[in-house]
C-alpha cells in the first residue's frame, strides 16, 4: 500500500522479504481447508481440481504480469499455481514407486540451472520464464525420490550441503536485513565483491545461531506455544 512520493526504496525495507512468508502461510490457510473439503466431498477429483486451480492461476499469472505487475508479484492468486506445483508432486507420488530415471532429473537440474542463466530483473516475474524453475523444481523432486544413484544425487547428499538446507530457512530470513543494514550504514555505496563476501559471511553466521539457538530448542522441547 506504500505509494507516491514518500514510498521507501526496495532496499531499505528491512523486512520486504516476509511478504513471501505471508503468502506461503495465506496458501497454508486456504489449500488445508480446501483440500479437506475435497476429500470430504470429492475425493475422485482432487489432482483434476488442482490442476484447474493451477491453470487458473498461472493464466492470472500470465495476464496480470503485463498489466498489475507489483500486485502480480506479491499476491497470493498469482503466485498460488507455484505453490500447487509441489501439492501436484506429492499427490503424484502417494503410493507411488517411481522407477529410476536418470535423464528426467538431469533435465530437471537442466532447467533450474537455464532459469538462474536466463532470468533478468528486466523480465516480467512471475510470467512465462518462471516455468523454467517451477518445472526444474517440480522434476526433480519427482524424480529424485527414485533414490538414482547419480553423481548429482552425491553432491546433494554431501553433509555440507544437507547443512546448508537445514539452515535455510534462517539463511532466507536474515540475508535481507543483513543486506540493507550493511548497504546504508556500513558502506552506503555500491558494494564491492569483498563486501558480497562478508555479507554470505554474516548471513552464515546469524544463520547457525538462530539454527542451534532457537530452531533446535524450540523444535525438541515438550513445550506447546
Amino acid at each position: 500500500k506504500e505509494s507516491g512520493y514518500w514510498q521507501p526504496e526496495a532496499e531499505d525495507i528491512a523486512l520486504l522479504h516476509t511478504w513471501s512468508l505471508g503468502v506461503e502461510e495465506q496458501f497454508y490457510l486456504v489449500y488445508v481447508l480446501g483440500l479437506l473439503c475435497l476429500l470430504k466431498y470429492q475425493s475422485k477429483h482432487v489432482k483434476k481440481v488442482i490442476g484447474l486451480i493451477m491453470l487458473v492461476s498461472f493464466s492470472l499469472c500470465i495476464y496480470s504480469s503485463e498489466h498489475y505487475p507489483d500486485a502480480n508479484f506479491y499476491l497470493l492468486h498469482t503466485r498460488a499455481w507455484e505453490l500447487l506445483a509441489g501439492a501436484f508432486v506429492a499427490f503424484y507420488l502417494q503410493g507411488r514407486s517411481l522407477v529410476k530415471n536418470r535423464k528426467m532429473i538431469y533435465g530437471s537440474g537442466l532447467l533450474l540451472l537455464l532459469s538462474y542463466v536466463w532470468i533478468t530483473p528486466e523480465q516480467a516475474f512471475p510470467g512465462w520464464i518462471t516455468l523454467l524453475p517451477v518445472l526444474g523444481t517440480a522434476g526433480f523432486t519427482l524424480f529424485s525420490t527414485a533414490g538414482c544413484d547419480t553423481w548429482l544425487e552425491k553432491i546433494l547428499k554431501n553433509k555440507l550441503i544437507v547443512y546448508i538446507g537445514k539452515i535455510s530457512y534462517g539463511l532466507y530470513l536474515w540475508h535481507w536485513p543483513i543486506i540493507v543494514f550493511y548497504r546504508r550504514v556500513i558502506y552506503p555505496e555500491d558494494l564491492g565483491f569483498a563486501d558480497c563476501l562478508m555479507i554470505v559471511f554474516l548471513t552464515f553466521v546469524f544463520s547457525v545461531c538462530s539454527y542451534v539457538f532457537i530452531e533446535n530448542p524450540i523444535r525438541k522441547s515438550n513445550k506447546t506455544y
